[in-house]
């Protein structure tokens, strides 16, 4: 960082006025490389980093276990984010320069006047900016380890989400509202985001979340220990740590592949009969609810978190030609791809069934779903809806009949058995 700052500066001292440094300061963008600088150095402190924080993790619910090798998709995430970690540091270090750049050509300043203000910017100094990144990754770098741990531990089936507090900080209520909300360890939270968008983030300040989401948030997230598993012999809960490194790293790269293909332009045909391959039949699980106890979803949550999918690169639709298939399906919606939900022309979608969608969005993505929904995958999505009522904003009637669609799959899935 330090000598990306000497070359603006260098830049600056080489131009005569400000409207020679503007042009040059493309140049000058171009040349700078700090961003693969930073990245090599993220990179070399992560993967040193990441087994001794997540045997640190472990050891808290088992003391015998050591992460000795972690996750296909934890290796990809400390290549990536180390990638993307030194671009936006090296975006933000740019946007800086330009706004002071903006402001002193418009007020007519000089290039020496810029260049005091370059230097006299509290955001320059490299210590500042460097313990600035280094405290919200530090606290990034938890998150993953106790992922990791957790993905590994096979004492852990499920994990909760926990809020410390408003202790020197300034609490989110959304953030507050998460506290003791419990997941499957393999499975994101769901949280609705300040804007009001729906997010699925496997940990605290994970990178799916934007930024008023992560920075100076200190929630963590801990592993729900099931005792009957630490009374396996150690060489047991090592055999079944190995098999559930292998179990994540062969869903990571189902997900991959997925998203490989979806952004070459590749969709399977989900349309398929949904009696075959254990995909649900959706007969007896309509809510089947009277138009007068129907409520939409508050229109307004619906437009945020229906604009947050689609910049995503998402679509809802409904059309009078679509309600005929839904018909045929015996359904009041469908998720056909992580990417496109269908939705009942003329009336609007209630909480349970728009959040339910989303839900299924979130399991395409993962790469869970092969050719359709299956009752487990169902199973999942109304357990969530039950989970997380208050927080989706679900009327109780309408929790109380996804209890009894729930039942409905229970004894589909049992009769399969």
């Amino acid at each position: 960082m330090k000598r990306e700052t000497a070359q603006i500066k260098t830049a600056l001292d080489e131009s005569v006025d400000l409207a020679a440094f503007a042009e040059n300061w493309l140049g000058v963008k171009e040349n700078d490389d700090v961003d693969v600088l930073l990245a090599e150095i993220f990179l070399e402190e992560f993967k040193a980093q990441m087994p001794r924080l997540a045997t640190s993790y472990i050891k808290r619910i088992d003391s015998e276990l050591v992460v000795t090798q972690i996750t296909q998709r934890t290796a990809a995430w400390i290549e990536e984010w180390s990638e993307e970690l030194g671009r936006l540091m090296k975006l933000t270090a740019h946007r800086e320069v330009e706004n002071l750049l903006a402001v002193h050509l418009h007020d007519g300043k000089s290039v020496a006047e810029l260049a005091r203000a370059f230097m006299d910017s509290g955001t320059r100094e490299e210590y500042y900016r460097a313990r600035t990144a280094s405290l919200t990754e530090m606290l990034r770098a938890h998150s993953v380890a106790q992922q990791e741990a957790i993905i590994q531990n096979p004492a852990v089936s499920e994990k909760e989400w926990v809020h410390t507090g408003s202790y020197r900080n300034n609490p989110r209520e959304n953030h507050a509202a998460m506290n003791g909300v419990l997941a499957r360890k393999d499975q994101p939270f769901s949280l609705v985001g300040a804007d009001g968008s729906l997010y699925f983030p496997m940990y605290p300040r994970d990178t799916c979340l934007p930024a008023g989401e992560s920075i100076n948030c200190h929630c963590i997230h801990r592993g729900i220990a099931d005792a009957d598993m630490l009374g396996l012999s150690l060489e047991e809960r090592k055999r079944l740590q190995e098999e559930a490194i292998a179990a994540d790293d062969g869903a990571w790269e189902r997900e991959r592949d997925a998203s490989n293909m979806a952004q070459a332009g590749i969709e399977e045909n989900l349309l398929t009969n949904p009696r075959k391959d254990n995909i649900i039949d959706t007969e007896g699980l309509n809510r089947g609810e009277d138009d007068n106890l129907r409520i939409p979803m508050d229109e307004a949550k619906y437009n945020r978190c229906k604009t947050a999918f689609e910049r995503n690169g998402g679509e809802i639709v409904s059309s009078p030609e679509l309600n005929e298939y839904l018909d045929m399906r015996g359904a009041d919606a469908i998720t056909y791809n992580q990417y496109l939900i269908v939705f009942r022309h003329g009336s609007s979608p209630t909480a349970s069934e728009f959040f339910e969608e989303f839900i299924h969005t979130s399991q395409f993505r993962q790469g869970r779903v092969s050719t359709g929904i299956t009752v487990e995958l169902e199973i999942e999505a109304k357990e969530k809806l039950i989970r997380n009522q208050a927080q989706y904003g679900i009327p109780d009637h309408e929790n109380e009949q996804t209890k009894n669609q729930l039942r409905v799959l229970y004894q589909i899935l049992n009769n399969e058995r």
